[in-house]
This record gives structure tokens, C-alpha cells and sequence, in this order.
């Protein structure tokens, strides 16, 4: 029972990931070359709706450790087939808007309670590591398909698209009550959480444990960092090669999926015998440099390529930490309070525009990528930090329990 709700939760990973990256892709171009919607307005909801999707996972993923992970999840997947019946609407504008805040809801239900439950699946801390790893691969795979059904296919044949994929996500849904109907009365993580006892006061821990709140600040730095890539960076290269930047631009894009995808499992491999902190201070660290690399580039090639690849395995290498830092801080029957909250990194991603934005008008490239080059060095402090208050409470634990 356990293994099969894994393995669909593993399944739920793809389907999540390839319907957000295509239903967000996809909508904006509808909205704004069939329906006229003006940048500012489209921009402005889909911040709302990624806001709303990462408070619903924090208050839900706090309510999964009393109610149980199966609820949530099967909620989530409803949601997202309720969407997908609305975008096939696709000549109203207001329709689409409801389909893609509904969407992004179902992401906010599905992606901390899958987690939650892989965390909770075995008592082999190695095991749930080596699932997490696994899931963060299929949300690379997800992430990379998405947009490609959303741009090349979607746009020209749209209502088919949002029809299949509504189509699957029933499919899933079917599969989802076969798994957890079908062999037990109790799921699996639920009865784990009885026999730790259910925690009322989940959210209020997870807000009140130091280092836990510091590691989620650290990803709302990285991921502001992460996200110049895909907001900022389009921008400099116009300015740099204005004459065609979709060269430069399309191949930086294309080394940065493909060296995720491939070099994940071989770095891993390389990198099991080290600690989770040395392999998180290695990330950052290949993070910072290749920003300190995008401060030196200019109109050649040659250095944007070369912070693109750095950038690329520093992502390989410390994104995968993310998940499994917060599965070594949360307590058993806490995972889903935690896993929640740690879904606010995110916010990281939705301010980069912002942030990068406002640095490259008002201050221009030196200051921008000097910028983010400072903050993942603050970032790699603040690591530090961490691992210091994380060893601190361990010591307390030891002494409280007479060792």
C-alpha cells in the first residue's frame, strides 16, 4: 500500500509539472493575443495566483498532519481536473483567469503533501533522500515538457490540449482512489501519524524553529537569484545583442535543461560521499560564481555560456538539498506543516522579476549581477548558521535525554 502511493505520488509529480508549465505558457499567449489583456493586468493575476497557491500549501500541508495526507491530495487532483473542464473556454478571459488560479491552487495542495508522504514512507533516512532526489528529476522532466506542449502545441490546438490533459488528470484521479481505497481502510501515512500523535500546533512550530525559518529565508534568496535566468537575463541580452539574442538566449536555456536532466544522478553519484552540507555550500557556491561570471560578460559568448554551465550544476547539486533539509528538520508528525511552509521559497521566483527589474533600469548589469552575487555569499553565511543552531538543538536534545 505504502510503495503504491509512492509510486502514484511519483507519477503526480509529472502530471503537476507539465500542467503547470503549459497551462501558464499557454493562457498568457491566449490572453494576450486572442483576448487583448493588457501585460500589466495578466502579470499582476498570475502573482496573485501563485501567492494564493503557496499560502494554500502552507495552511493545508499544516492541516494534512491532522486530517491526514490522502484528503488533501485527493482534493488537490479534483481541483486540478475542475480547471482543466474551465480553460477549455478559451474565448473568455475571465474563465481563464478562474482555470489558472484553480490550477496553481491544486500545485499548492499536491506539492507539499507529496513530499510529506514520501518523507513519512520509511524510517530509512537514506531511502526517503534517495526518493526525494528521484521526485525532484521528474519535476526537471515535468518542467521541460510543459512549456513545450503549452508553446509549439497548445497555442494552435488548445481546446484539445486542456481536454486531454483533463482526461489524464481523471484518469489519475481513478488511479489515486484505487491506491488508497483498494487495500486499506487507513492510509499508510495517516496511521503513522496516529502512532506519533497528530499535532494541532504544526504551522506554529514550523514558524517558531530557527533554523528551519533561516533555511527557508536561504531559499527565497536562491530562488530570487535562480529566477534572473528566466525574467532578467532575456532583457540584458537584448540590450547586449540587440540585432538577434534568441541565439545566445535559446542555446544558454538549452544547456541549462540538459545539464540538469543528464548530470543529476552521475553528480549525485560523485557527491554521495559527501555530507548534505558540503554539497549545499558546493551549490551555493558554484551559484555565486556564476554570477560573478555574468558580471564580466559582455557582447561574446564565451562568458555567458561558461555562468550558464556553472549556474546549471550549481542547481544540480543544491536543489535537491532543499527537500531534504527540511525532511531532516521536521519532526515525523510535522512533515506536512513543514513541507508547507518550506513551498514559500517559491516566493523567491515570483519577486525576482521584480528585484532584477528595478536593479537593471535604475542601476544597470554591474550593479544587477554584483547584486546577486552578494546576496548568494549572504546566503552561503547564512548557511553557516544554520548547521551551527541545527548542531546546538541536537546537543540540547542529547541533554534533555540524559546522554
Amino acid at each position: 500500500m505504502k510503495t503504491s502511493l509512492v509510486s502514484f505520488v511519483m507519477q503526480l509529480t509529472v502530471l503537476t509539472r507539465v500542467s503547470h508549465f503549459m497551462v501558464w505558457p499557454l493562457v498568457t499567449l491566449i490572453l494576450s493575443r486572442d483576448l487583448e489583456e493588457g501585460p500589466a493586468q495578466i502579470g499582476l493575476y498570475m502573482t496573485l495566483a501563485m501567492a494564493a497557491s503557496l499560502l494554500i500549501g502552507a495552511f493545508f500541508g499544516g492541516l494534512s498532519d491532522r486530517v491526514g495526507r490522502t484528503r488533501i491530495l485527493g482534493g488537490g487532483l479534483l481541483l486540478t481536473l475542475v480547471s482543466f473542464v474551465i480553460l477549455t473556454v478559451i474565448d473568455n478571459a475571465a474563465l481563464l483567469y478562474v482555470g489558472v488560479f484553480l490550477n496553481s491552487l491544486a500545485k499548492g495542495l499536491i506539492e507539499p503533501i507529496s513530499n510529506s508522504i514520501i518523507s513519512n514512507s520509511s524510517k530509512d533516512r537514506t531511502f526517503r533522500e534517495k526518493l526525494l532526489k528521484r521526485r525532484y528529476f521528474l519535476m526537471n522532466v515535468g518542467a521541460a515538457i510543459g512549456p513545450v506542449i503549452g508553446i509549439f502545441i497548445g497555442y494552435r490546438y488548445a481546446v484539445d490540449v486542456f481536454t486531454v490533459a483533463g482526461l489524464v488528470t481523471l484518469t489519475m484521479f481513478v488511479r489515486f482512489l484505487w491506491v488508497t481505497l483498494g487495500a486499506e481502510k487507513v492510509a499508510p501515512d495517516e496511521s503513522d501519524l496516529a502512532k506519533e500523535g497528530l499535532n494541532k500546533n504544526g504551522l506554529k512550530n514550523a514558524l517558531l524553529d530557527k533554523p528551519f525559518m533561516l533555511l527557508l529565508l536561504c531559499n527565497i534568496c536562491v530562488m530570487a537569484v535562480y529566477g534572473q535566468i528566466d525574467i532578467t537575463l532575456p532583457q540584458v541580452l537584448s540590450t547586449l545583442l540587440p540585432n538577434d539574442p534568441t541565439g545566445l538566449l535559446s542555446l544558454m536555456l538549452t544547456l541549462n535543461a540538459a545539464i540538469i536532466i543528464l548530470l543529476q544522478f552521475p553528480l549525485d553519484k560523485l557527491l554521495s560521499v559527501k555530507s548534505l552540507s558540503f554539497r549545499a555550500n558546493f551549490g551555493i557556491t558554484l551559484l555565486a560564481l556564476s554570477q560573478a561570471i555574468f558580471l564580466l560578460a559582455d557582447s561574446g559568448w564565451l562568458y555567458w555560456i561558461v555562468g550558464v554551465v556553472i549556474l546549471s550544476v550549481g542547481e544540480v547539486v543544491l536543489f535537491p538539498t532543499i527537500s531534504i533539509k527540511v525532511d531532516r528538520l521536521a519532526p515525523n508528525n510535522m512533515k506536512g506543516a513543514y513541507f508547507g511552509v518550506a513551498q514559500m521559497y517559491e516566493f523567491g521566483f515570483a519577486i525576482s522579476p521584480l528585484v532584477g527589474g528595478l536593479l537593471l533600469s535604475e542601476f544597470g548589469m554591474l550593479y544587477l549581477w554584483g547584486g546577486m552575487t552578494v546576496l548568494t555569499l549572504a546566503v552561503l553565511a547564512l548557511y553557516q548558521l544554520i548547521n551551527l543552531l541545527e548542531r546546538n538543538n541536537n546537543l540540547k536534545g542529547e541533554t534533555n535525554n540524559g546522554i
